[in-house]
């Protein structure tokens, strides 16, 4: 080993060259093929978001979890070709079950979905749920996590992405970068993106609020509970459910004010919580942007 250099409390250590030259891919188990295999992946990591929004929005997701129910009590969930997903899809593309091939066994990489191969006259790739797979499916509650898919995919968004190296270097937002004002800003100007947004947060708050309420008790003692961009009311919805004592005010910005729809023991409030926010005896602060 090389010298150590002492910096505050950190010790560095500073490997020798020919120490840093033996260091090669056989010492950690890994072939120099084996290495350069790893990065493949590297290359579809962008695609990957795109291709799980297109089997999303095909309904995929419910075929799978519908054609993967065991026929027989304790026996293995079925498995689905390519061809049988094609054939539950409203096409008349030949090519639809080659590209749904190639897509589901990119999610097959990542451990989205299950991939079985069978070796006959030729290979064939069967398909089914991964432990994964229950997120972007409805739960008992309804919940869709995959809405927030569909969220993350909208081309505002997407695009702003496109800026993160520039706002690294000169300091600022990527998305106010790439449009000139605040996603909340921008959603006011663009109802389509603000409803995909308010669906993805609406089941996200199912996902959380429901295990949430599962143990935490603090609620019981609120008389008036605030939740500040609150969306369109599913937090304050489920917390007044269960205590139905609590008035709930939901407040938030005026466009998503006006898709929330009239919840028991809850008022909707519209306004700007940098302006000033509604009077409560508790206050609640979720996924804040």
């Amino acid at each position: 080993m090389g010298t150590y250099e002492l910096d505050t409390e950190v010790v560095v250590a500073q490997p020798s060259k020919a120490e840093a030259e033996e260091k090669t891919a056989p010492e950690m188990g890994l072939t120099e093929d084996e290495e350069l295999l790893l990065q493949i992946p590297l290359v579809a990591t962008a695609i990957l978001p795109l291709t799980l929004k297109a089997v999303v929005g095909l309904g995929i997701i419910e075929i799978l979890n519908k054609g993967s129910v065991p026929h027989i009590a304790g026996t293995l969930p079925v498995m689905m070709t390519a061809e049988d997903i094609a054939a539950q899809l409203p096409t008349k593309n030949p090519q639809a079950a080659t590209m749904l091939d190639r897509m589901l066994g990119l999610l097959a990489s990542f451990n989205i979905v299950r991939c079985a191969i069978e070796k006959k006259e030729k290979v064939v790739r069967r398909y089914g749920p991964a432990p994964f797979f229950k997120w972007l499916a409805k739960n008992e509650h309804g919940a869709l996590a995959a809405n927030f898919v569909h969220l993350g995919m909208e081309q505002a968004f997407f695009s702003a992405g496109q800026h993160l190296q520039e706002a690294v270097l000169e300091g600022g937002i990527p998305f106010e970068k790439a449009h000139g004002m605040t996603s909340f800003q921008y959603m006011a100007t663009d109802l389509k993106l603000s409803s995909v947004f308010n669906k993805a947060m609406k089941h996200n708050t199912i996902l959380i609020v429901n295990k949430m309420l599962e143990t935490y008790q603090g609620f019981k003692d609120a008389h008036v509970l605030v939740d500040v961009g609150g969306g369109v009311g599913t937090s304050l919805g489920m917390i007044v459910s269960k205590y139905p004592h609590i008035k709930g005010i939901n407040f938030d910005l005026p466009h998503a004010i006006a898709e929330a729809a009239p919840l028991p023991g809850v008022e909707h409030i519209s306004g700007d919580m940098f302006d000033s926010i509604p009077h409560g005896d508790a206050i609640l602060l979720k996924v804040l942007m």
